[in-house]
């Protein structure tokens, strides 16, 4: 069991996800989550098919297993050719 608990804190730390939301002047923004910056900026990257603008971060420490952390990084970018 612990062997599965660290393989999907292994594949959650690698990931990185977006969502469509409404931008603080009411334009379709992305938000991307992840835990490294760099994997929010390729997945922005992906998202936005290539360029975009950072619009906010949001960087909040999560607690997790066996008194470990993880970071949980939240950018709000604007696509630039969409």
């Amino acid at each position: 069991m612990k062997k599965s608990k660290i393989l999907i804190l292994l594949f959650l730390i690698a990931c990185a996800s977006s969502q469509s939301v409404k931008g603080p002047d009411g334009t379709p923004h992305k938000l991307v989550t992840c835990s490294q910056l760099g994997k929010c900026y390729e997945k922005a990257a992906e998202v936005c098919l290539g360029s975009f603008k950072q619009v906010e971060t949001n960087v909040e420490t999560i607690p997790g297993y066996n008194g470990t952390t993880t970071e949980e990084i939240k950018i709000l970018v604007k696509c630039e050719n969409q």
